[in-house]
């Protein structure tokens, strides 16, 4: 995605093939743009401010707190320690 703020209005200079950016205000309330333009041609509106989203980093399995845990023999599951200590107390 792009930054919003960061959206200008520009045209394409035919003879030179750039973009020339004309001055504008951006209204991220409203979700406008306003420019004042000289002449008729194709107008743009181009972001500039690009949102880069990082990738959580990565978790080592050691590093996961589990809620349950899996006899190795029988496959079954069974609760965390901590979860049977809970519910010893409660008995």
């Amino acid at each position: 995605g792009v930054i919003e703020g960061e959206l200008i209005v520009a045209f394409c200079d035919e003879d030179t093939g750039e973009w020339i950016q004309v001055p504008g205000v951006v209204d991220t309330v409203n979700n406008t743009i306003t420019a004042q333009i000289s002449h008729f041609t194709t107008y743009a509106i181009i972001g500039t401010g690009i949102i880069i989203e990082e990738e959580p980093e990565p978790v080592e399995p050691d590093e996961i707190e589990s809620e349950t845990s899996v006899d190795e023999e029988s496959h079954e599951t069974e609760p965390a320690s901590e979860d049977i200590e809970k519910r010893d107390e409660e008995i």
